[in-house]
């Protein structure tokens, strides 16, 4: 029997559980029950000014039933997008290519310029 949505008594965030679990490990990840609300902050081995100036992040805020507005920023570029979902495996599925992306521009950058 495939049954849908959330459990009884509980809440379910089907965001997260949609997201690998590579994504959830290099992400500090911070969400408000209440208004299905969450910030994605890439980690470097800790937190410090240094190692967040080269970090990027995703906010996610779940605007109604159908909308998902997802905020993505890249900290060394200081370049913000944004992209609007009807449903959570989109958001993902956006979140895990972003992330790749920021991940490989962020290398590419790092080559040019120690390179030097």
């Amino acid at each position: 029997m495939n049954l849908k949505g959330a459990p009884k008594g509980g809440r379910v965030h089907w965001l997260i559980y949609r997201l690998s679990a590579d994504f959830k490990q290099k992400y500090y990840v911070n969400y408000d029950y209440s208004k299905h609300s969450y910030l994605f902050l890439r980690k470097y081995g800790g937190f410090s000014l240094k190692k967040l100036r080269s970090s990027d992040m995703f906010i996610v805020v779940r605007t109604s039933k159908m909308c998902w507005r997802v905020t993505s920023h890249i900290m060394p570029f200081g370049r913000s997008e944004y992209a609007s979902f009807r449903d959570s495996q989109a958001v993902a599925d956006y979140l895990e290519k972003k992330s790749m992306e920021y991940a490989e521009e962020r290398l590419r950058w790092e080559e040019t310029h120690l390179s030097e």
